[in-house]
């Protein structure tokens, strides 16, 4: 989990109240926020990567100055009009891109520092290493605008980078800039690459990896541009919602940019909520209380939610810059917290019977060591995907399990595989040293008439290999090692189809039924991935594993 740093008397003054250093780390602790070490002046505490939120002093300060009850409900960020305008072009590398601009902000040491250190968190946590956001921070005293972002040749537009002091071409950036060799490999499979110009054609920024020195940022700042790119919509809009109130909270007047795009026009940031009707019933079983309407109301309020009430009953307006609020269940935990888990009083259950692990999560258990110890590197992902990913890149077309009104297109449907995302995590790592080694052992959901809820899940294993000699024999006898493991030998029969090379695919048969295949990724998989390695992999059914052996 991620880490960050500020100062002991900015963060008070930021909450508005006198707190003794054990104060500090219990009243922290309330909301979700555990201090690792509070030494002199210097606040060092650790955040749970989904609040994205709380990767700023100025984030911290704002949902405990609510948990206090300070201030109360939705907070309202004033969004200013201007005439700010960018005309966005197609950009097949990073093809969003979000902005905002910040005035009259007092830059002084903590507030820099901070908004650094936001920006670092950001990208190393919710901006996958900048692959998926990258976050670009000017002053505007250089900038005239209208701006354009815009596909350039890679031997075009020379600028001065940050940290240098002479001008460089984009390839001279990425050969010679110590950012442009370690972020390379994000553009280095596409013809042109991401640049941000003004009116006059200067250079403002070269995302994801470097600005132009003539918009750098310093304590004499008071106006600012921000950019935000990527490659998905919903993830830069969250990350530039988180900076610029990270600024508003500094006293920071929000200005909306126009953005002018071949098919249409829209502003940001779009502070537009979410509102999401609750059941209190519902929420009062999943957390042990006696809940009412009322009380509801006030620990969502206390969570910093406005709430809208409809007869007998209400909904959540999730603020504009919590990027994790995904399902009830996620609003039922911020009640909880409102509420206060040391409030909470256990109950034993009235149960006569001793916990123990279920027969498949011990053969779960120890199938996860072999693997473990064939060099294999576990990872887990989540169990929802989307079509794209779990069907349409690896050449399916199961039928999956899908979400009606999903709230993310990163999120809607629930995956029948846990190839794909192997490989998807492979495509994210291109940058790492080769030979890679990762497996999975997780749920998989299949879609089955004989049952009740009409859907079984099954427990699958999948691992995956990549480099220059990674094949079919390579991940076989990974597999066959595995097996001999827990006792059991399988036959391999030739297969075809799928994500797999026809002809370097096999069934794994076990007592005459198939409980897997294993083979090579087909190149053209391997392309929908953005990867240029061989890669073989193997799936098996778990349960069905265990029953045989």
């Amino acid at each position: 989990m991620p880490t960050i740093e500020f100062n002991k008397e900015d963060f008070l003054e930021l909450v508005g109240e006198e707190l003794t250093d054990e104060e500090i780390e219990e009243k922290l602790a309330r909301v979700k926020v555990e201090v690792e070490e509070i030494e002199d002046d210097r606040v060092e505490v650790e955040i749970t990567s989904d609040r994205i939120d709380l990767l700023s002093v100025e984030g911290i300060a704002r949902s405990l100055r609510t948990h206090m009850e300070k201030e109360q409900g939705l907070k309202d960020y004033k969004l200013h009009d201007n005439n700010y305008e960018v005309k966005v072009e197609d950009v097949e590398a990073r093809p969003e891109i979000v902005t905002a601009v910040v005035k009259d902000v007092k830059l002084d040491t903590p507030t820099f520092q901070s908004l650094i250190q936001l920006q670092e968190k950001l990208h190393a946590t919710h901006g996958r290493d900048r692959k998926r956001v990258a976050i670009g921070i000017h002053d505007i005293r250089n900038i005239e605008f209208p701006l354009t972002y815009q596909s350039a040749e890679t031997e075009e537009h020379e600028f001065i980078p940050l940290e240098k002091n002479e001008k460089m071409d984009l390839e001279e950036v990425m050969d010679n800039h110590e950012k442009g060799k370690k972020y390379k490999h994000l553009l280095e499979k596409h013809d042109k690459w991401p640049l941000i110009t003004d009116k006059t054609g200067q250079v403002l920024s070269f995302p994801p990896v470097i600005n132009s020195r003539r918009t750098e940022v310093s304590t004499a700042s008071e106006d600012l541009f921000i950019d935000v790119t990527g490659t998905d919509r919903e993830s830069v809009e969250h990350a530039l919602n988180v900076i610029v109130t990270m600024l508003a909270e500094r006293g920071g007047k929000i200005h909306k940019v126009k953005m002018n795009r071949g098919d249409g026009q829209y502003e940001t940031p779009d502070f537009s909520t979410v509102e999401k009707k609750i059941n209190v019933d519902q929420i009062s079983d999943y957390i042990g209380i006696d809940l009412d309407k009322d009380k509801a109301k006030e620990y969502l309020q206390r969570m910093g939610y406005g709430v809208i009430e409809i007869g007998d009953e209400i909904e959540a307006v999730v603020p504009p810059y919590r990027s994790d609020i995904l399902h009830q269940v996620d609003i039922a935990e911020d009640i909880a917290i409102g509420f206060g888990y040391n409030n909470i009083e256990p109950v034993v259950p009235n149960i006569a019977t001793t916990g123990q692990e279920e027969d498949i999560i011990e053969f779960e258990n120890m199938v996860r060591e072999t693997m473990t110890g064939l060099r294999f590197q576990e990872v887990v992902n989540p169990t929802l995907r989307n079509k794209e990913v779990l069907n349409n890149k690896v050449k399916r077309d199961t039928e999956l399990v899908e979400i009606e009104n999903a709230v993310s297109e990163k999120y809607t449907a629930l995956r029948d595989s846990l190839i794909p995302q192997l490989l998807e995590t492979l495509s994210e790592n291109t940058h790492n040293t080769y030979p890679q080694k990762v497996f999975e052992t997780a749920d998989v959901v299949l879609k089955d008439e004989s049952q009740p809820v009409k859907t079984r899940t099954d427990k699958h294993l999948a691992g995956a290999m990549v480099g220059k000699e990674s094949d079919y024999t390579d991940i076989r006898e990974n597999l066959e090692g595995m097996l001999e493991s827990v006792g059991v030998e399988a036959q391999f029969k030739e297969s075809k189809g799928g994500p797999y090379i026809d002809g370097r695919c096999a069934k794994v048969i076990l007592c005459g039924e198939e409980i897997g295949k294993v083979g090579e990724i087909d190149p053209e998989v391997l392309e929908n991935f953005g990867m240029d390695m061989p890669v073989a992999a193997f799936e098996i059914d778990l349960e069905k594993l265990r029953a045989e052996k």
